[in-house]
């Protein structure tokens, strides 16, 4: 993806997760985990608005982050050396289980 609104290092809440987002309706996250290890568990802190909408695009599902007040804590997992990509949309996809058909993955990922 380019943009010129593409925020790399987006701050994450663990230790070799890194994230970049890229302005898409609200915006889209591509997320690698860099450890050896799974991580799951609480993964990211971003703004919330009403009426928003979480998505894990690879795997076609919506996600239920825990919204607290104008912040959202996403939770998910990723395997050792993993990548991911989220969406959060003001509207819902009309077919969530096709939407990973719409994301290349990343060379090297699961």
């Amino acid at each position: 993806m380019v943009s010129p609104e593409w925020e790399p290092h987006t701050p994450v809440l663990r230790p070799f997760v890194y994230a970049s987002k890229f302005p898409a309706r609200l915006y889209n996250l591509d997320i690698v985990n860099r450890n050896e290890y799974n991580v799951s568990g609480n993964q990211i802190r971003i703004v919330h608005k009403p009426g928003t909408r979480y998505y894990d695009l690879w795997n076609g599902v919506e996600l239920a982050p825990d919204v607290r007040g104008d912040s959202a804590v996403v939770s998910f997992s990723l395997e050792p050396k993993d990548t991911a990509r989220y969406s959060q949309r003001r509207r819902r996809y009309p077919d969530s289980t096709r939407i990973w058909r719409r994301w290349p993955r990343w060379p090297g990922s699961r």
